[in-house]
């Protein structure tokens, strides 16, 4: 197991994104704030892509992690089907029975 400043920084490095992956996917409900959006994804992808967020989920897995974090940016379909969404849009109820399409 890392140390406790090693560990307390993972910790808020998995909060930062998961706060991200969070207003990715309200964005993504909205339709709203298309440039936003596409930040949050590009740095979604970037540590998703990158070491940091493997060695994060093997800790997960490992069970190195406190059990109350919130993990779902560690799921490993969480990032990708947000990416997946900002990419090929995704089509939902806007409030007046019309569909509208994201992107």
């Amino acid at each position: 197991m890392a140390d406790n400043g090693s560990k307390t920084e993972q910790v808020k490095r998995i909060e930062n994104y998961e706060k991200i992956l969070d207003e990715a996917l309200e964005l993504i409900g909205s339709g709203a704030d298309e440039e936003r959006l596409a930040e949050l994804v590009s740095a979604l992808e970037s540590y998703y892509t990158g070491p940091l967020w493997r060695k994060d989920f093997e800790d997960d897995e490992a069970g190195l992690l406190p059990g109350d974090l919130k993990r779902g940016v560690l799921s490993e379909d969480g990032i990708y089907d947000v990416m997946t969404a900002f990419r090929d849009g995704i089509d939902e109820e806007d409030g007046t029975g019309c569909s509208k399409t994201i992107l």
